[in-house]
């Protein structure tokens, strides 16, 4: 199983990381800048499973992650900001065989 990680940093960018067995490390994978990102103008990723996350930063300084298609064969699970002052970004863990991204679109750029 390979479960990625996906979260935001600072006001600009999106991580994604893979999640060791342990859930104690996990493995940087890739950043993509996402700045002026907005729920008009996400970032959306695709997986192998079809799976479809949108991710936005928004005008509360909260990133916000949304499934749009669960696809098939994944296992999706969520961890919501707290608030501006604690956890400010949503994390999602997408876990599956033999799981990759397979696309990352920005403003209708091809991220990878």
């Amino acid at each position: 199983m390979i479960r990625y990680m996906i979260y935001g940093s600072s006001d600009d960018l999106v991580e994604i990381r893979v999640v060791e067995h342990d859930l104690v490390e996990a493995s940087f994978v890739d950043e993509f800048c996402a700045y002026d990102s907005s729920l008009e103008k996400p970032v959306i990723l695709t997986f192998s499973t079809r799976t479809k996350i949108i991710v936005y930063y928004g005008n509360d300084g909260i990133w916000n992650i949304e499934v749009v298609d669960n696809g098939e064969g994944a296992s999706i699970g969520f961890v919501s900001a707290a608030s501006e002052d604690t956890i400010y970004t949503d994390v999602l863990f997408v876990t599956a065989p033999d799981l990759h991204i397979v696309s990352a679109v920005f403003d209708d750029e091809d991220l990878m």
